[in-house]
């Protein structure tokens, strides 16, 4: 008999697990008959926990974030909708200021390598 080893991914904890395994197991036998899954939870002893009571995630306030979000008003406001507008704004900014890139001939060595 053939076996298949189910192993989840990195934010699959119980109870979750086991009705996922159990629908994996379920469609892979539809497909091939004679096979034994193997589910493999290694989430609860391996994984992240959520420590501290979660002391370290934002309160859930019931508002919500994003393009889309009503204007908090905060100092930084422009800068998330800049940001939100075009995702790569910020680093074109600091190539912006970076000095001129000059392209070497082939086999030159650059000048702090003379």
């Amino acid at each position: 008999m053939t076996a298949v080893v189910f192993i989840h991914g990195t934010g699959v904890r119980e109870p979750s697990f086991s009705a996922l395994a159990g629908r994996f197991s379920t469609g892979v036998t539809e497909l091939r008959g004679g096979l034994r899954v193997v589910p493999y939870y290694w989430g609860g002893d391996h994984g992240a926990a959520l420590a501290a009571d979660g002391a370290s995630l934002p309160p859930v306030s019931g508002t919500v974030r994003g393009p889309l979000a009503p204007d908090a008003g905060g100092a930084d406001t422009v800068d998330w909708a800049a940001l939100y507008d075009d995702p790569y704004a910020e680093l074109a900014l600091a190539a912006a200021g970076a000095p001129a890139a000059v392209e070497l001939p082939p086999g030159s060595l650059p000048p702090d390598r003379d």
